[in-house]
């Protein structure tokens, strides 16, 4: 079951501030019921820590965004990355090398 993002934010708000927080029955937009925190939005809410703390960011709007710019970033690498990885092969079989590193000196031996 997943969340909405805006009812995540009010999870993380109300969670953050403690475990025990009180407001009113049922509030279905935070995820509190009958005055306490469902524990799915701990979850969500610890979920939401590890991402911002892994994107680098301080909020869950900032996790979103930048969770979106990776996908996209992520997205032009595969449109690209074949090509790459077959300019790099036939490299490696052009100057016999097996790695990376030995691209550069095969080269200057080439030239020089």
């Amino acid at each position: 079951m997943t969340q909405p993002v805006s009812g995540l934010r009010a999870g993380v708000n109300a969670a953050s501030k403690s475990p025990q927080s009180t407001v009113a029955k049922s509030d279905c937009n935070t995820g509190l019921h009958d005055g306490m925190a469902d524990p799915e939005v701990y979850k969500h809410v610890e979920i939401s820590k590890q991402l911002a703390t892994l994107l680098e960011v301080a909020s869950a709007d900032q996790v979103l965004a930048q969770a979106e710019k990776v996908v996209a970033r992520l997205k032009r690498l595969d449109e690209v990355m074949p090509n790459y990885q077959h300019v790099a092969s036939q490299l490696y079989d052009l100057l016999r090398v097996r790695s990376l590193d030995d691209v550069v000196p095969a080269v200057k031996a080439l030239v020089l």
